[in-house]
């Protein structure tokens, strides 16, 4: 008797746990207030956001062009030239998200974050390889897919 109780306890907590945890999957990278994420706008975000990383780190614009206006090439490579290099650390470190602000006639505003894991330097220490930063972008809806406008 003892024992089919406790496996009836398990066997609730087991799906209580299942339930919460793809409620939590579905809601991936929204907060209260904020619009859900596209997965087709996320895709062309991550690779933008590759090609903008590979810009800064080449000096070459050739890398954002395909996903960027060309004003926003003209100042992305002028931010590249004029400022102090952007840490953007290692891809397998990095850690980016995306959130959508505001969603408006034919645009959105988009918000990136970059973090980055600790790596253990000697015993005790631990430091991130990479800036943190965060950055608005505005990204047009065109028929032939998305655009970057603006990076702030």
């Amino acid at each position: 008797m003892i024992v089919s109780v406790i496996l009836f306890a398990a066997s609730a907590a087991a799906l209580l746990w299942l339930y919460f945890y793809m409620k939590k999957r579905e809601l991936r990278g929204t907060v209260v207030g904020e619009l859900p994420i596209h997965d087709e706008l996320y895709r062309f975000l991550e690779y933008a956001d590759d090609g903008y990383i590979l810009a800064h780190e080449t000096d070459q614009i050739s890398f954002f062009s395909p996903y960027a206006s060309p004003a926003v090439c003209h100042a992305v490579m002028d931010r590249i030239h004029h400022s102090p290099a952007k840490m953007f650390g290692t891809r397998s470190l990095r850690i980016r998200t995306w959130r959508v602000c505001k969603a408006g006639d034919g645009y959105y505003l988009v918000r990136k974050n970059i973090t980055h894991r600790t790596v253990q330097a000697k015993q005790g220490l631990r430091i991130a390889l990479g800036d943190d930063m965060e950055e608005v972008w505005k990204v047009s809806v065109r028929p032939d897919g998305y655009r970057v406008e603006d990076v702030n």
